[in-house]
């Protein structure tokens, strides 16, 4: 009776457990199981009862080697393993142990089962989440290394003075920022409708280094074209170019050039970093900073050039001429080389102004100013030095050869004609002094000082002529008069 009752609470107790647990005798098979087993396999009691274990646990006809009972059976220990019922799609973690209460007395054992799909489910779900958030933070690492890389670029621009600086400035980081992908960028060149080559970079950049500007779609449409979607439409890529693009470097509404990528990797999956969104992406951002870039290097350029150059007439300033006039004193006095220094001004330019207006005036000094780079030399620096008077740098000329220089002219003054509302107005003479290194001075302060004499002697004597000579005493009668 006490045995029984005994029985009872058991089975009271066993089938108020959440976990299935199952008794299995030495032949594999179940004689005995709690409530929850019945409800988690979804059988009545008895058709659970006297089967074999795997065919209920994991769905097979076959005892597989992960088997609770084979598994205590042979190590007569408690064993726990994890198995995949693969009828119903749930997996198993299973405790079993040996059981002396087995029908028969026979080797049997419990198990006891607790199921971990829901378990499974959260870890392969919390793992795709943590695999995404490992490729957003690769994302967002390369990203800002990326934005590092434009801000070190961006300071080191301000620094560049000069086309060539920033074009190789620009490939350095270019190499940077797009890894094993070669490219180029292109300069537009607006007066005659064409792309030039300002620099490229990479193991495969793009053979062609010139072509006209109606060849780049890009350039045409103001967008990007490229051949990740199977054709490239710019005519100026190449053959060998399976996955290019191309985009437009565009400063201040103004399309500036072009940037050409080759990919090295192919096109990737979405999401990953060699995605066509993703190189499209950073293709675009390097494009706009090139294309701020070289509107700061022409904003510098403009700035430059204007204090270094006179406004109305286009000349180098008397800034420029105090800079540039010493440094090429100290460059001829090291090679031995002679230099010319010529400062002319024109006669009678007040009178000329009173009687005409100061438009005539201005447009006068600047058709001189034009004469005067007409016939200079490429190497000659022409500079205005103030009001009507102009000074000339004739580097490695000679004192004759730079006398024969200003009277060259002073004829050529003469020829100019200037038109006010369609009237020719009179032409002016000029003034001219010349002095040499090293028969004037060894220092730009006393060639300028020597110059300056001479023009006031021809202007003494007379004007509309030139004055040259070695010695103070000598330099009238050194002029050389028409």
């Amino acid at each position: 009776m006490q045995l029984a009752e005994e029985n009872a609470s058991l089975e009271l107790v066993l089938d108020g457990l959440p976990d299935p647990v199952i008794w299995i005798d030495g032949s594999c098979r179940i004689y005995r199981a709690n409530r929850a087993a019945v409800d988690t396999f979804g059988e009545r009691l008895h058709s659970i009862l006297g089967r074999p274990c795997y065919e209920v646990i994991h769905g097979t006809n076959a005892p597989p080697p992960d088997c609770p009972h084979l598994r205590v059976q042979a190590t007569g220990q408690t064993e726990r393993s994890e198995c995949l019922n693969a009828q119903q799609e749930k997996t198993f973690d299973i405790a079993a142990s040996p059981c002396g209460f087995a029908p028969e007395g026979s080797r049997g054992c419990v198990a006891v089962l607790r199921d971990l799909t829901g378990h499974r489910s959260a870890e392969n779900a919390l793992r795709s989440e943590c695999h995404q958030l490992d490729g957003r933070a690769m994302h967002l690492e390369l990203r800002l290394q990326e934005l590092a890389l434009l801000g070190e670029m961006e300071d080191m621009l301000q620094v560049c003075d000069t086309p060539k600086k920033t074009y190789s400035l620009l490939a350095h980081f270019a190499a940077k920022l797009f890894g094993e992908d070669s490219g180029a960028f292109r300069v537009l060149r607006s007066r005659k409708k064409f792309m030039e080559t300002a620099v490229v970079w990479g193991e495969n950049p793009p053979s062609v280094q010139r072509f006209s500007a109606e060849q780049c779609s890009a350039i045409k449409s103001r967008r990007s074209t490229d051949s990740l979607s199977g054709v490239f439409p710019c005519r100026h890529a190449g053959a060998s170019s399976a996955h290019s693009l191309c985009l437009p470097v565009i400063g201040q509404g103004e399309i500036l050039g072009s940037l050409e990528l080759v990919l090295a990797v192919p096109q990737g999956t979405s999401g990953d970093l060699h995605s066509a969104d993703a190189v499209r992406r950073r293709a675009m951002t390097v494009a706009g900073h090139f294309g701020r870039a070289l509107v700061n290097l022409r904003i510098r350029q403009r700035l430059h050039s204007a204090s270094i150059r006179d406004p109305l007439t286009g000349l180098f300033n008397r800034r420029y001429l105090d800079e540039i006039l010493g440094h090429e004193v100290h460059r001829a006095a090291r090679a031995n080389r002679p230099l010319g220094v010529i400062m002319l001004d024109v006669d009678h330019f007040k009178l000329f102004n009173d009687a005409h207006g100061h438009l005539a005036g201005d447009a006068l000094l600047r058709s001189l100013a034009r004469m005067l780079q007409a016939c200079t030399r490429h190497e000659d620096i022409t500079c205005r030095y103030g009001g009507e008077e102009f000074v000339v740098i004739l580097p490695e000329a000679p004192l004759e050869v730079a006398c024969r220089r200003a009277e060259q002219l002073r004829a050529e003054a003469l020829r100019l004609r200037i038109n006010q509302h369609g009237r020719a107005l009179k032409p002016v003479s000029l003034s001219l002094g010349v002095a040499a290194l090293p028969q004037d001075g060894m220092s730009a302060r006393e060639l300028l000082a020597c110059a300056d004499r001479h023009l006031y002697i021809a202007k003494q004597a007379g004007r509309d002529r030139v004055v040259a000579g070695a010695q103070p005493a000598k330099r009238v009668a050194h002029a050389l008069v028409p």
